[in-house]
C-alpha cells in the first residue's frame, strides 16, 4: 500500500507502520501493538500522540530508539499476534509492547479467526508454517505443543480456532443476564490470555521483550462526566456495555493473568487501565478512544516504567 500522510497529523508508512523518532539514528527499537486505542487514532495532531511523548521521553533520558506503531481499529489479540508474527518480527523489535485488551471484551464470540483464516487463502497473504514454526520451539501450554502437526498457515489457524471453540463451552443459560455476561466475558478473559501467552513464547524465541500494558477503560473511571455518561448509555445497544461490573471483573481477572505471565526477563506487565481513572473532566470521544489529555495520562502511566525496563535490558 501507498504511505498515508498528512502534514503534522499523521504518517504511516507503506509497510503499514507509524514511526516516532529517527530510525537512522536509534539502536533500539520498540514496537506497539494493539487496536485504534494503541495507532492513537483520535489525537489531534502527532507530537501531541502518546507515541511520540513516550518516545521523546526516552530519547532525552538517553537511549536512542525509534518506536514503530502496529495497529489497527477493531484488532483483538488474535490479528495483533498474526501481526507481530507477519509484520511485527521483520522490523526486529527489542521490546514489543501490547496496548489493548478491550477490544477482546467487547467483540469477543465473533472468533477473529475466520476472517484471518479467508484472508490467509489470499495469496497476498500466505505465510508458510516455517515463519510460525521457528519461533515456537517449545511448548504453550498443552496447544502449541500440537504444532508441528500443521503443515501449513490456514491449517494452524484451524487449529487455534479449535482451540477457541474449546474455550467456548456453552454457559449455563440459568442465572441473571450479569451472571451469562461474566461467564461470556470469562471466555474471552481466556482467549485473550492464551494469545499472550503465545506473545511471551515469540519474546523467549526471537530475544525481545514483551510488555503487557492493558488499555485504559471508561468503565474504570472513578467519575464520569455528563458526556461519558452519555457514552456509555450511546453504546450500550451494540457492546452489552450497559453493566460495568462484568467489564471490571473481567479486567480484574485480566490483570491477574497479565501479571501471572510476567517474570520481569522476558515479559513484563505494565498495567495502564486505569491511566485515565483520576481525571474527572471528559477525555473519552466513545468507548474506545480518548483526547489529547487522555494520551497525556497514558504517556505518563508508562514512559517512566517503560525507562526502567529499558535500562534493566
Amino acid at each position: 500500500e501507498p504511505p498515508v500522510t498528512i502534514r503534522d497529523r499523521l504518517e504511516v508508512t507503506d509497510s503499514g507502520f507509524q514511526i516516532a523518532g529517527d530510525p537512522q539514528a536509534a539502536s533500539f527499537k520498540i514496537l506497539i501493538i494493539g487496536g485504534s486505542a494503541a495507532f492513537s487514532m483520535y489525537t489531534s495532531n502527532i507530537k501531541n500522540t502518546y507515541i511520540s511523548q513516550v518516545n521523546d521521553y526516552l530519547v532525552s533520558q538517553g537511549i536512542p530508539c525509534v518506536t514503530y506503531v502496529l495497529a489497527h481499529g477493531g484488532w483483538q489479540s488474535d490479528q495483533e499476534i498474526v501481526g507481530l508474527i507477519y509484520y511485527g518480527l521483520k522490523i526486529h523489535p527489542d521490546i514489543v509492547i501490547f496496548i489493548d485488551g478491550l477490544n477482546d471484551l467487547v467483540f469477543g464470540k465473533q472468533f477473529i479467526l475466520d476472517t484471518l483464516e479467508s484472508k490467509f487463502k489470499k495469496k497476498s497473504f500466505r505465510v508458510t508454517i516455517l515463519e510460525f514454526l521457528k519461533n515456537f520451539r517449545s511448548t504453550v501450554s498443552a496447544y502449541v505443543g500440537r504444532l508441528d502437526k500443521y503443515s501449513n498457515t490456514i491449517k494452524l489457524i484451524k487449529f487455534l480456532k479449535r482451540h477457541q471453540l474449546e474455550l467456548a463451552v456453552k454457559s449455563n443459560r440459568e442465572g441473571d443476564n450479569n451472571i451469562k455476561r461474566t461467564r461470556e466475558l470469562d471466555l474471552e478473559v481466556k482467549r485473550y490470555l492464551f494469545n499472550m501467552e503465545l506473545a511471551k513464547k515469540l519474546a523467549q524465541n526471537n530475544k525481545f521483550k514483551v510488555v503487557y500494558a492493558l488499555q485504559p477503560f471508561i468503565g474504570l473511571k472513578n467519575k464520569l462526566s455528563v458526556m461519558e455518561e452519555e457514552i456509555l448509555i450511546a453504546h450500550a445497544p451494540t457492546t452489552k456495555v450497559y453493566n460495568l461490573k462484568p467489564y471490571k471483573d473481567a479486567y480484574e481477572k485480566m490483570k491477574e493473568g497479565l501479571g501471572g505471565l510476567s517474570d520481569g526477563e522476558s515479559a513484563y506487565f505494565l498495567d495502564c487501565s486505569n491511566a485515565l481513572s483520576n481525571e474527572e473532566k471528559t477525555t473519552y470521544y466513545d468507548l474506545y478512544h480518548f483526547s489529547d489529555a487522555g494520551d497525556n495520562l497514558l504517556a505518563d502511566c508508562y514512559k517512566e516504567k517503560l525507562l526502567h525496563i529499558i535500562r534493566g535490558y
